[in-house]
C-alpha cells in the first residue's frame, strides 16, 4: 500500500537543504521588496483612507496625514489613526508572515522566496517582530511605506517636523542594509543579521511516495 511522505512545511527549512543555505539576493529579492513597499503601504493606509471618508472629507483625497489636523480634528485624533496604520503595518509585515504564509510576505510569496532562519529552525513571533517590524519598519525605515506614520506620530506628538531628517537617517541605514546584502560574504541585510535570519528560494514542496 503506497504511503505518502510530505516535506516539512515552508517555515522550516528542508532536511536535505540543511547544510547549506543559499541566500537570495537577485531580482526576485528587488522585485519583492518592491512588491511589499507598494502593497505593504496600501494595507497600512487604509485606517487612514477610511477614517478621513468616514469623518466627512471623502470630497477631499486625503494626500497626506497631517490633513486631519490642519482639517480641525485634535491631535489625539492623528494619533490614534496612525497608531491603527502602524498596527495594520504589523499585520502584513509579522502576523501575515507567521500565520499566512510562513517566512512570506505577499511580496515574497509572489517571487517563491522566504524568510528561513540560520539555524534551521522555524520562525518565532519574536523573530518577525524584531527583523520586520523593529529593524525594516521602524529602524531602516525608508524600505518600506509604513514608516511614514511613524514619523507622523513623532511629529503630532513632539510638535517638530521631524521627516526630513528620520527619511535622511532611515535613507543611510537602508543602503548600507542594501551593501551588506549585494556586496556583503554573506548577503545578510542588517534586519537577517539581527535575528540571524537569511532569504532563500522557497524549496519545491514534492510528494514522495514509496511502496
Amino acid at each position: 500500500m503506497a504511503k505518502h511522505k510530505h516535506q516539512p512545511t515552508m517555515n522550516v527549512v528542508p532536511k536535505q537543504d540543511s547544510q547549506v543555505l543559499t541566500p537570495e539576493f537577485g531580482n526576485a529579492r528587488i522585485i519583492s521588496g518592491v512588491l511589499d513597499w507598494i502593497i505593504g503601504g496600501v494595507f497600512s493606509g487604509l485606517p487612514a483612507v477610511l477614517f478621513w471618508a468616514i469623518l466627512g472629507h471623502s470630497s477631499k483625497p486625503m494626500t497626506s496625514m497631517y490633513l486631519f489636523e490642519s482639517s480641525g480634528f485634535s491631535r489625539t485624533t492623528t494619533v490614534s489613526v496612525a497608531l491603527l496604520c502602524l498596527l495594520f503595518g504589523f499585520i502584513y509585515y509579522v502576523v501575515i508572515p507567521w500565520r499566512v504564509w510562513p517566512g512570506q510576505t505577499l511580496g515574497k510569496h509572489w517571487m517563491h522566496i522566504q524568510i528561513v532562519r540560520r539555524d534551521h529552525k522555524p520562525l518565532t513571533l519574536r523573530t518577525l517582530v524584531v527583523r520586520n517590524f523593529i529593524f525594516l519598519v521602524l529602524i531602516e525605515g525608508i524600505a518600506t511605506a509604513t514608516s511614514t506614520y511613524l514619523k507622523v506620530i513623532i511629529t503630532t506628538l513632539s510638535r517638530f517636523y521631524v521627516d526630513s531628517y528620520m527619511t535622511i537617517i532611515w535613507s543611510v541605514i537602508t543602503i548600507v542594509s542594501m551593501i551588506f546584502v549585494f556586496f556583503g560574504s554573506k548577503h545578510l541585510a542588517l534586519h537577517d543579521l539581527a535575528v540571524d535570519t537569511v532569504v532563500v528560494r522557497q524549496p519545491v514542496l514534492k510528494e514522495e511516495i514509496s511502496i
